[in-house]
């Protein structure tokens, strides 16, 4: 019986790796991918998915603990941990997937979003940047963070989708609100962030404003109630309208908070806080010197010299929209620097916001012939 299960397994996960290979190589939305640098990701993409198997099995993480956390349906919040489980739920029990089918399914995902990433670099970088692009797209947390099943994951995913469509000149825009919808389920406050930019990018280029004038007021209000209801989520009473006195009671509230058991000092002046977390683990201690936190280390170094490059080249095309897209990152990364005190939470959640910058300075890159 239990060979027959084995047999079974192996050849389901043979079938999601034909597939999946079939996928990658069939995609016409690109422009600059070719079919065998598809392929080339794919594998090394897998390689990483090795890898996070290996130290998963030797150190258990989320994506352990959620795929035994769905054997009986006990759950009813659909969205964060509760989308995430309620898709996993449907997988293993309705469908019946292993949980190695289930990590060649992520490997997938994972993949198709680096390679719209992939073409987005492609597309605004020179050829003569090649080796700036490929540094950006082999970074090993890019295909760490998107090789198990946890919400960093398709978060990644879906905002590689996001800015590629937005940089795109056809209009994506009932695609971008589907992945921003997406986006909301898994991280409620990501996509909540997103939301007020992606407005005004859709009032700006319309034609009609005036007529969109009011639905344009109705989904700002819309984006404070939400905004609202989330810190209230988290149990905040904002004491009064005035905006000082609020962001100051916010930040109280959430500096109490513990995140876990590998405590980093978030008492610095809050801009060495901020690049302490986009860079991290170079400006952390680092408790045990083994390959893997050497590895990041060394990525993080590179990353260094990548936003020098990228910020020395930039130029002015920098829109309205763009801004708002800074100012509400700026805002989260503020957050998050100062309130996250856990090492392993920081190295896996700053890709949200690093990515987002990576955009950023990409996009704005001065046009070279």
């Amino acid at each position: 019986m239990i060979l027959q299960f084995l047999l079974q397994d192996i050849i389901i996960n043979l079938f999601i790796i034909v597939l999946s290979i079939l996928i990658i190589t069939r995609i016409k939305i690109f422009d600059n991918v070719k079919a065998s640098q598809s392929l080339f990701i794919y594998f090394y993409h897998s390689i990483f998915m090795i890898v996070m198997v290996i130290y998963n099995f030797r150190n258990p993480g989320d994506s352990n603990f959620i795929w035994r956390s769905v054997d009986n349906y006990n759950f009813d919040l659909f969205i964060s941990n509760g989308f995430m489980k309620f898709i996993l739920f449907f997988l293993k029990n309705i469908i019946h997937l292993s949980y190695s089918n289930l990590i060649l399914i992520v490997n997938l995902i994972g993949t198709i979003g680096i390679l719209f990433f992939f073409d987005f670099l492609k597309n605004n970088l020179s050829k003569k940047n090649i080796i700036l692009i490929f540094s950006i797209i082999l970074l090993p947390s890019l295909h760490v963070w998107t090789n198990t099943y946890i919400k960093d994951s398709f978060i990644l995913t879906l905002l590689f989708i996001f800015f590629w469509a937005d940089n795109q000149k056809k209009n994506y825009n009932l695609i971008q609100i589907f992945l921003l919808i997406l986006v909301f389920a898994i991280r409620p406050y990501l996509g909540i962030l997103l939301l007020l930019p992606f407005i005004l990018k859709i009032y700006i280029n319309s034609k009609n404003r005036i007529l969109l004038t009011l639905p344009f007021i109705f989904f700002s209000m819309l984006f404070f109630l939400f905004l609202i209801i989330f810190l209230r989520h988290h149990t905040i009473d904002i004491p009064s309208l005035n905006p000082i006195e609020t962001i100051s009671y916010i930040l109280s509230r959430f500096e109490s908070i513990q995140h876990g058991s590998s405590f980093i000092n978030t008492d610095k002046f809050f801009l060495i806080n901020m690049i302490s977390y986009l860079f991290s683990p170079i400006f952390y201690p680092i408790i045990s010197i083994n390959p893997f936190n050497l590895i990041l280390i060394c990525e993080n170094l590179l990353l260094i010299i990548i936003f020098f490059y990228l910020f020395k080249n930039f130029g002015n095309n920098f829109t309205l929209i763009k801004l708002f897209y800074l100012l509400s990152l700026l805002l989260l990364l503020f957050i998050v620097s100062e309130t996250t005190t856990n090492i392993g939470i920081v190295i896996r959640q700053k890709w949200t916001i690093l990515v987002f910058f990576i955009y950023i300075l990409v996009d704005g890159q001065k046009k070279k012939l």
